[in-house]
């Protein structure tokens, strides 16, 4: 059993994260399952283009937190070079 630390209310953040989806159903997934998890506070659509997406997250803890927080929710977040990419688990992305 994983122990996680407890959220750090003290810290908040955003990022930019790029996404790869298939459609804006997918896209409209996605930012349901973002807003079911508790360390985002907001998500906001940047732009849209034909198979991507860039979302800006705002969320409250670090972003290790952020990132297993994600992870639990069945998301992958992937710090690449300062790039920031999200997908979902199991997707093949980022």
């Amino acid at each position: 059993m994983e122990v996680h630390a407890a959220v750090d209310f003290s810290q908040k953040g955003k990022l930019v994260a790029d996404v790869h989806t298939a459609s804006l159903a997918q896209l409209a997934g996605l930012q349901s399952t973002l807003a079911g998890v508790p360390n985002v506070s907001s998500v906001n659509v940047v732009a849209v283009d034909i198979g991507q997406a860039r979302l800006s997250i705002s969320y409250i803890g670090t972003t290790d937190q952020l990132h297993d927080a994600m992870a639990q929710a069945g998301l992958v977040l992937v710090n690449r070079g300062g790039s920031w990419q999200l997908s979902q688990a199991g997707s093949g992305a980022p």
